[in-house]
């Protein structure tokens, strides 16, 4: 976002893993793969580094919102 020029498309993949509780509920989770080379990295004194947010949302199959979140990766 503070990059002069921010990039919005990543090559990734998501897998999700699903576990069902107890209560029964779902526990849902989503592992994210970015290749290193997909990512443009910037220089902190001898050392180079790239911060990103993931958001996600969920929705049931009526298609309304269920759950959301976001998280800065370093």
């Amino acid at each position: 976002m503070e990059l002069d020029s921010p990039f919005l498309d990543l090559p990734l993949v998501v897998e999700p893993s699903h576990f069902l509780q107890p209560d029964k509920n779902y526990y849902v989770v989503l592992a994210a793969k970015i290749a290193g080379s997909a990512l443009p990295f910037a220089q902190k004194g001898t050392t180079y580094r790239t911060e990103f947010d993931f958001a996600w949302r969920v929705l049931d199959k009526t298609r309304r919102l269920q759950g959301s979140y976001g998280t800065l990766c370093r």
